[in-house]
């Protein structure tokens, strides 16, 4: 089994993509969601979907410039305040130049009970830089 990823070529430099995921109302336009906290590592940031759906997530690494990766918690707050189970997943988000340009690397990667990484399905990115 293998991991979904997606591979782009950006026209910034890795310090503006960096920039771009460092800042939660800029991720937030990757996500396609509302992103609340702070990307540093061990940190929570909170994900609000547009129907108040809200999951959060632990970052795991934070290089700037080169790398983040965070992990969701395996639970998600229905807008009505209910909790409901969710498998757990990384993302892992690699930064790399390439000559004046940037290519970025996203992997999603499923994460069993066992903590044995699986894949997940439907990721998607979206982002002005």
């Amino acid at each position: 089994m293998s991991d979904v990823e997606r591979e782009t070529l950006l026209p910034a430099s890795p310090d503006e993509v960096w920039e771009s995921l460092a800042d939660p109302d800029r991720l937030s336009e990757w996500f396609g969601t509302d992103v609340d906290g702070k990307v540093e590592a061990g940190d929570a940031l909170t994900f609000t979907e547009p129907d108040g759906t809200q999951r959060r997530a632990v970052v795991e690494f934070a290089e700037p410039g080169r790398r983040l990766v965070f992990r969701y918690l395996p639970f998600e707050r229905t807008p009505d305040g209910r909790s409901r189970r969710r498998e757990s997943s990384r993302v892992a988000i690699h930064i790399e130049p390439y000559g004046e340009q940037t290519v970025i690397r996203i992997t999603e990667t499923r994460v069993g009970s066992a903590g044995t990484p699986r894949p997940q399905i439907g990721f998607h990115a979206r982002a002005r830089i």
